[in-house]
């Protein structure tokens, strides 16, 4: 069971919705985003932020039902994003949770405004929202309607612990109300004993090392030492031009190349020959 009980919040959904239909604005929704905005927006007034702005708008002044602003005309006007602002009294910061609907997925965003952090998690509305309701939807004839117990909601326990613990817990750690307790994460958990690796213990590779650097830093002193041979490198005798030529590893040819060979052995002074491909001319 979350530790934000979804009685609180689909009881202040309902005084929401209640309150917006006595006005001459009833709330519509007009797809199955509006549908998760608002029932989020209830969890946060359930846990006593304060509304001050849909979108880029504030809300009006005026109050209706429970102290709940009203709903501004426009306020869902976007197809594919909703947002609300909202402050809290045990805090002097602004907060703006944004709902961004990216095909099938509804990515929920949180924002602290004056610090710049983000937080984020995603779902699929269609998880949430019963399949049965039919958008646009008027709250008012959905609420006589009623729609069970959940109202037009479905499975609503594991999206309230995920709101509450990549959106509410990250805008306003420490948040304090009776009833209200924070949701301890899995990452949070008691690893004595264990390594911190993610890879480790996980069956996973062994986390990626970064090869010693080879190569001189430019910021010691001292003589640069010589290059170091790495067997089967290509190229590296070519660097070290002050150095006696290495058995291979480079494209120079010279007497000491593997690949040349004297033309009979147990005889130096018959000299060297080199492989077919070093004299195209040569016959073989």
């Amino acid at each position: 069971m979350p530790a934000v009980s979804k009685s609180l919040v689909l009881s202040y959904l309902h005084k929401l919705v209640e309150a917006q239909n006595h006005t001459n604005n009833a709330l519509t929704l007009r797809n199955d985003l509006d549908a998760v905005a608002l029932l989020f927006h209830a969890l946060m007034l359930g846990l006593e932020f304060r509304w001050i702005a849909t979108g880029h708008r504030s809300v009006r002044p005026d109050m209706i039902g429970d102290n709940f602003p009203k709903f501004p005309i426009d306020w869902n006007d976007a197809d594919d994003m909703v947002s609300f602002t909202y402050t809290h009294p045990q805090s002097t910061l602004t907060f703006m949770v944004k709902f961004l609907k990216v095909h099938q997925w509804t990515h929920v965003l949180g924002f602290v405004i004056e610090e710049g952090i983000l937080c984020a998690f995603k779902l699929k509305a269609s998880d949430i929202v019963k399949q049965s309701m039919i958008f646009p939807l008027v709250t008012s004839d959905a609420m006589e309607a009623q729609h069970g117990e959940d109202w037009i909601y479905q499975a609503l326990d594991p999206c309230i612990s995920a709101y509450q613990l990549n959106i509410v817990q990250k805008l306003l750690p420490g948040l304090n109300k009776p009833g209200y307790e924070e949701i301890r994460s899995p990452a949070s958990a008691d690893t004595s004993g264990a390594e911190s690796s993610p890879s480790r213990g996980r069956g996973g590779p062994p986390p990626h090392t970064i090869p010693p650097y080879i190569y001189p830093s430019p910021s010691t002193s001292g003589p640069v030492p010589p290059f170091p041979y790495v067997p089967g490198e290509i190229g590296r005798s070519d660097l070290d031009i002050f150095t006696p030529m290495t058995p291979s590893g480079g494209m120079v040819i010279g007497p000491y190349r593997p690949s040349w060979v004297p033309s009979h052995e147990g005889d130096p002074a018959e000299g060297y020959r080199g492989p077919r491909s070093s004299f195209p001319t040569q016959p073989p």
